[in-house]
């Protein structure tokens, strides 16, 4: 079982789960892409984690992978 927390400006956060790490990773990016597309930002990934940020470079949403 894999676990996402996701947590974006103005929402708190919550915790998704996922049966392996390749559906996890797929579900960060087609969300990240979405949010970036919608609030003309950015997907940025590094290792474990996604972030969104819009052109001044606030951050608007944060997908992290937790592997157990």
């Amino acid at each position: 079982m894999v676990k996402v927390r996701f947590s974006a400006s103005g929402f708190g956060s919550t915790t998704y789960e996922y049966a392996d790490e390749e559906s996890a990773r797929a579900a960060m990016r087609c969300d990240a892409r979405e949010v970036a597309d919608e609030h003309g930002g950015k997907a940025n990934e590094a290792g474990d984690e996604i972030v969104v940020a819009r052109p001044g470079g606030e951050e608007i949403a944060r997908w992290e992978l937790e592997k157990s």
